[in-house]
């Protein structure tokens, strides 16, 4: 269950850098098609395969639209 729930924090984490990064409203997002899209994002964000690759763009000061190669939400 550890496992899981690390996971679950991690792709969370990524997702809120990624929304900060990009300057995302979250509020106004979850009024978007009565939050659906956002939902949509999460999962996509959750069962994303490149979660390595992203955390590496993070860690590599992530100045570029580099994450556009990587994430399905981009």
């Amino acid at each position: 269950m550890d496992t899981l729930c690390n996971a679950i924090d991690r792709r969370a984490g990524l997702m809120q850098r990624m929304m900060d990064r990009l300057n995302v409203d979250l509020e106004a997002s979850a009024l978007v098609a009565l939050g659906t899209k956002l939902g949509g994002a999460a999962r996509a964000c959750f069962f994303c395969r490149n979660a390595d690759e992203c955390q590496r763009w993070f860690e590599a000061g992530a100045t570029d639209d580099g994450y556009r190669r990587f994430c399905p939400n981009a």
